[in-house]
């Protein structure tokens, strides 16, 4: 079954927002996993037959977003 070009682009703009939502907002660390959950779980609504494929390009990046900007945010913020 051929996929269609809009079902393919959901999948990227909800990697893309919650790798915004990690970098930039002011998230907890149970709200950040709740995304990235979130996110896995919607994306195998779009694309079920290619979560693979698709854990394999965004689940170390949202690992290293999550300890590159969700941690140590806290760190610094608890160590203030």
């Amino acid at each position: 079954m051929q996929l269609s070009q809009d079902v393919l682009k959901r999948p990227k703009v909800l990697a893309y927002y919650t790798r915004k939502q990690l970098q930039w907002e002011d998230i907890s660390l149970l709200d950040a996993v709740d995304l990235i959950g979130s996110t896995h779980l919607q994306t195998k609504t779009f694309i079920p037959g290619q979560m693979e494929l698709y854990c394999l390009n965004h689940r170390s990046r949202f690992r290293r977003l999550f300890e590159q900007f969700v941690i140590l945010k806290r760190t610094q913020l608890a160590s203030q």
